[in-house]
């Protein structure tokens, strides 16, 4: 249908229906009123909870248009046969999968909604997938927690949960979350209240197609890279682009869902009439309503029909296609029909609209302001109202005198009205134009009185007898009334006119002339009768002798750090270039050192950004300003020229590890907290650095890095299994950065307070029938047959069980009985096997096996199965680790033997790129004990120990060994071979293999040199511990 005329100021329509056309995910549309909310769990907690009602938004009209001034613009509230979405609201992120709408109605009260995560919609390729729950407000309200319980009411804890989200009034959670039903409750901040939306996304959905997979990778890949930033790519949702959205995205690989934000299609038949202010009206009580709820299977489509308080409920369900059907029998007046579509999910669309049945009573219409035969004065402008009562709708009403005629289509139909300049008698008529096109009126007579008064009119500043500087600007204000109204104030300086202005506050920008001497301001007020009045002003223009003055955004002491510094002066100043201004260190061993000034930014005429060539350490600075900076008249910079300051930023925590909410840990993880700066080892105690497990305090030993960077807690005894863990680290009175201050754990930019971080050990209880089987082979050589070469005798050890150990038979195979499910840890010894080929042995590599209960399974990741590769560690390619001073570690003989086998058209001097740099002592196990020698090995992708991401597709894997050690105290820096052809200057990331987790996760940035030839870890950043290590291509 489409919009094809119009007749008598209503609009007629091609055909009988209506197509409107709604979409829950962007919040209340216009032209009808609608609901946005989900209609299951109403309960709240026993509070009482109220769905978020939309307003009325209708298309309005301006006055100009009713005035005939732009009657082509006209147009009804909605055009349909190619339905519209004319929405009010926000944007949706391409990753959210379904939009909930609520509201809290007073402080402390909750909202709560019940999804429904069913194996239907949604395929993980683990037992879960991780959700983001993201909450915002609509109006102001910060929720300040968003909770998820399971089906019997327990807290789900969350992997991740931040209020504040990027500096807006939102609150986030992720969480990982399987099959079944789950409450989600969000609750306000302080003493606030209100409507708020929440979105749910299947995180690292970049490109929103509902499932996690190569694309995502290569849109998030391009964006890190260029280092830019995009919403749709920030797969934690936590405001900025990082490292942490990549591993999110990798966890989630393989993940989708099917379930999509609602989409309601209704059609009117027959059309009601459109009215301008986008209400409906309908001729005839008779209404069909076609609907069809596009997007997902709706389980109950429900209409209400509301008339005089009365309801009538009517059911339906939709058919395979979505569609739907109710019969209306419309009651005079307003009626108001709501139409709740649900789905699977949990949500619920609400569309409600208002139909009024034409009434048969006439409009009536009388004029309140002014009376019957007033009089009013010449070129005066009087408010004109009027009662207006039409029960069929109000389509508009007119004011007309004479030649002129204004238009108003919404209550409460008020006029400006310009009164004639001419005295006599001017008669004023009004009419109101209902829905129908039927009219009343009425009409006032009224006598306009001869104005032969001047207006009154007088300088403000600057003041008669003043004077002001020469070349300053300053504005000139002018006060003036009148009996009637001022028409205009025209200002002139020395007999030349500056300009005018016809609404008050009349004021004037001006700058004094150079020459000095007096000058005369004059001020002509007129009003619509043409009487006039002067004032004028004489100033004296004098020298500008009055110096600038100056102040930094950088003063006092800083909690945060910055790279660039405004100087804001009291007026306009000259010299914008970097050699005006300076900033030194003061104080401590680089006292004096200048910090570089690339460019300086003139915001505007009175403020000046300086840009720095780095982000400011802690540390004491002076800023100053040269003597070339001078105001326009030459005045040099008043004192103080020169500001000391102080950057006082704590050191943060960056990561824990575990991370906060993470599940399923092995009982034999450490605990490792890591910061943005280096701490005192000193400080660190057990009373600052500790876990708790059972409401109790653990035992165990801390070691602070010789970086100082992170700390690890080493507990005497395995974890309990199935418990919850918690790391707390505080800093009130203890733990202090090596730049004096106490460390900032809570992150609110202060030095003190405490952080926590919580999780969950996985269930280590044997179950009966719960096999796992798999084959260990050797990553290099095959038989001659070209089958895999088993390693024989390789040993598989459980972690917690060892009576559940098994070692690799003849064909490399090995069974593991009676295993917990759904997830355990192993350690598979390589050293044990009796066939490694001649000079070498086969490594240790840590795992995390997946089981089904019950059930004999072979080896499998992500719904894969795989084999385990081992690769020969050949002796003549170990490297002594020097205990002094810092050591490459490349590819040995061995290892560069099998490069020219896997890469026989690459030059060989191609991999002498690749390079490990050890600093002495780094490499060392959990007693502190230190390895002597490290080798690194290249590795076939498709032979490595456990499979890559399945978006992970790198030409070159390797593995660094360093006997006996388990991690790198000191960060190794690393350069890869660039293989992947990337740009100088590109960014990428490189990923290790934690063992102690069983999945890949992030290690270092890299930034690829400036002769294209490598890809180098960033400084400060490189392995973390030894193992299987890649780029990302």
């Amino acid at each position: 249908m489409r919009v094809v005329g119009e007749i008598g100021e209503r609009t007629a329509f091609e055909d009988s229906s209506i197509v409107r056309t709604e979409q829950a995910r962007d919040g209340c549309g216009r032209a009808i009123k609608q609901e946005c909310m989900s209609m299951r769990n109403r309960s709240n907690l026993g509070r009482r909870w109220t769905s978020r009602r939309g307003q009325d938004v209708h298309d309005r009209f301006e006055a100009d248009r009713w005035r005939g001034r732009d009657r082509a613009n006209r147009r009804v509230a909605l055009e349909v046969l190619e339905p519209r979405l004319l929405l009010d609201g926000m944007s949706i992120p391409a990753s959210t999968f379904a939009r909930f709408e609520g509201q809290i109605d007073a402080p402390g009260d909750s909202a709560a909604f019940t999804i429904n995560i069913d194996p239907q919609d949604f395929s993980f390729t683990r037992d879960t997938g991780i959700l983001g729950f993201h909450v915002f407000s609509d109006s102001g309200l910060d929720p300040a927690a968003v909770r998820i319980r399971d089906d019997g009411g327990a807290l789900v804890m969350p992997r991740y949960a931040a209020s504040d989200v990027g500096q807006t009034a939102g609150s986030m959670v992720h969480a990982d979350l399987g099959t079944g039903l789950f409450t989600l409750e969000v609750t306000g901040d302080g003493d606030t209240s209100g409507a708020f939306h929440l979105d749910v996304a299947l995180l690292g959905d970049i490109n929103g197609d509902r499932m996690v997979d190569l694309g995502d990778r290569e849109a998030m890949r391009d964006l890190f890279r260029s280092q830019g930033y995009s919403t749709s790519a920030d797969a934690n949702r936590d405001g900025v682009l990082t490292s942490s959205d990549y591993l999110v995205l990798l966890r989630n690989v393989g993940d989708s869902t099917t379930v999509q934000p609602l989409l309601i299609e209704l059609a009117l038949t027959p059309a009601p009439d459109v009215l301008p202010d986008g209400s409906l009206v309908a001729a005839a009580p008779a209404l069909r309503i076609d609907g069809t709820v596009v997007n997902h299977a709706a389980l109950l489509v429900t209409l209400v029909q509301t008339f005089d308080g009365v309801v009538a409920p009517q059911n339906a369900v939709a058919g395979a296609d979505g569609g739907f059907q109710f019969d209306v029998d419309l009651e005079p007046g307003a009626n108001q029909i709501e139409v709740t579509a649900t789905n699977d999910f949990g949500q619920s669309f609400v569309h409600v609209t208002e139909i009024d049945l034409v009434s048969d009573e006439l409009p009536t219409i009388g004029i309140l302001v002014p009376e019957d035969g007033a009089e009013v004065l010449a070129g005066a402008v009087i408010p004109v109202s009027v009662e207006v009562a039409a029960p069929a709708g109000v389509d508009r009403v007119e004011l007309r005198s004479g030649d002129v005629l204004e238009i108003d289509g919404e209550a409460p139909f008020e006029f400006d009205f310009e009164v004639p300049v001419d005295p006599g008698e001017i008669a004023l008529r009004v009419t109101v134009f209902d829905t129908q096109g039927r009219s009343a009126g009425d009409t006032v007579n009224l006598t306009v009185l001869e104005d032969d008064a001047a207006p009154m009119v007088m300088f403000v500043s600057p003041a008669d007898g003043g004077s002001i500087a020469a070349g300053a600007r300053r504005t000139v204000r002018v006060f003036a009334s009148d009996d009637a109204r001022v028409a205009e104030v025209e200002l002139s300086v020395d007999g030349s006119r500056v300009g005018s202005d016809a609404e008050a506050p009349f004021e004037f920008p001006f700058t004094a002339p150079s020459e000095l001497g007096p000058i005369t301001f004059s001020a002509t007020a007129t009003d619509p009768s043409g009487n006039t009045s002067i004032a004028t002003a004489i100033v004296e223009v004098v020298a500008d002798s009055e110096p600038p003055t100056a102040m930094i955004s950088a003063a006092g002491t800083q909690s945060t750090s910055t790279d660039y510094i405004d100087v804001v002066f009291s007026e306009p100043v000259i010299d914008f270039t970097p050699s005006s201004y300076e900033l030194s260190v003061v104080g401590g061993p680089n006292d004096g050192q200048r910090v570089e000034i690339p460019s300086v930014e003139e915001l505007n005429d009175r403020t000046a950004r300086v840009n720095l060539g780095n982000v400011l350490a802690n540390g004491d600075y002076r800023f100053d300003i040269g003597a070339s900076v001078t105001d326009l008249a030459g005045n040099p910079l008043s004192d103080p020229r020169s500001f000391d300051f102080t950057i006082a930023r704590p050191v943060r925590i960056t990561q824990f590890d575990p991370l906060h909410g993470e599940e399923m840990v092995s009982v034999t993880r450490d605990v490792i907290v890591r910061f943005d700066g280096p701490v005192d080892p000193e400080t660190v105690d057990a009373e600052s650095f500790y876990v708790i497990a059972n409401g109790v305090r653990l035992p165990g030993r801390i070691r602070v890095s010789s970086t100082e960077q992170f700390m690890t807690f080493f507990p005497d005894d395995a974890f309990d299994p199935s418990t919850e863990v918690r790391i707390v680290v505080e800093a009130s009175d203890s733990i202090m950065g090596r730049d004096g201050l106490a460390i900032d754990p809570d992150g609110d930019g202060n030095p003190g307070g405490t952080a926590v971080a919580d999780f969950r050990t996985l269930p280590l209880r044997r179950i009966a029938g719960t096999n796992v089987t798999g084959f260990v082979f050797d990553s290099y050589n095959v038989n001659p047959d070209g089958s895999d070469r088993p390693v024989i005798g390789a040993t598989i050890r459980v972690d917690d069980f060892p009576e559940a150990n098994v070692v690799t038979d003849e064909n490399g195979f090995f069974i593991l009985v009676d295993m917990p499910a759904p997830e355990f840890f192993i350690h598979i010894d390589g050293s044990t096997a009796t066939n490694a080929p001649e000079g070498t042995s086969y490594p240790n590599v840590g795992k995390r096996f997946h089981s089904v209960a019950g059930v004999e399974t072979p080896l499998s990741m992500n719904g894969e199965p795989f084999h385990i590769y081992l690769p020969p560690v050949a002796s003549e390619d170990m490297q002594s680790l020097s205990q002094t001073e810092m050591t490459e570690v490349g590819f040995g003989p061995a290892g560069k033997a099998e490069l020219a086998a896997m890469f026989p058209d690459l030059d060989p001097a191609t991999f002498e790129l690749l390079s490990a740099t050890f600093a002495p002592g780094a490499a060392m196990d959990d007693q502190g004990n230190v390895a002597t020698e490290a080798t690194i090995l290249p590795v076939p992708p498709d032979r490595i120990p456990a499979p890559l991401p399945p978006m992970l597709a790198p030409p070159l894997v390797i593995s660094v060994q360093t006997p006996g050690a388990s991690s790198f105290d000191v960060p190794v820096p690393i350069s890869f071979p660039n293989l992947e052809g990337l740009a100088p200057g590109e960014k990428s990331l490189i990923l290790s293999f934690d063992h102690a987790a069983g999945e890949w996760v992030f290690a270092a940035n890299g930034t690829v040199s400036a002769d294209g030839s490598m890809l180098v870890s960033d400084p400060g950043e490189g392995l973390r511990a030894p193992g299987w290590h890649t780029p990302d291509p």
